[in-house]
């Protein structure tokens, strides 16, 4: 295990810089405590792709389209049975 303080940080980063290119996880100490951990970067992690967005867009699509003018002519109708006609 790597670790590396704080105060280390400047002066020892290239070490830091050489052990995430070899794929190892560095722990950060600050006063003889464990503060954080440096791990490096993984980019082949894929986290949604195509074909998974457009089934999801699916799953919880409701099948209605209204335009704004059709949902505005909707909601004005709800708060005219909820609270009355001429209500400002």
């Amino acid at each position: 295990m790597n670790y590396l303080s704080t105060t280390e940080l400047r002066t020892k980063s290239a070490k830091l810089r050489d052990s995430l290119r070899k794929g190892q996880k560095t722990f950060l100490l600050h006063r003889s405590k464990v503060i954080g951990v440096v791990e490096p970067y993984d980019e082949k992690e894929v986290i949604s792709s195509e074909k998974n967005l457009k089934n999801f867009i699916e799953a919880f699509h409701t099948g209605t389209n209204y335009s704004y003018k059709k949902r505005k002519e909707i909601f004005q109708k709800h708060l005219e049975e909820k609270y009355g006609k001429n209500i400002s």
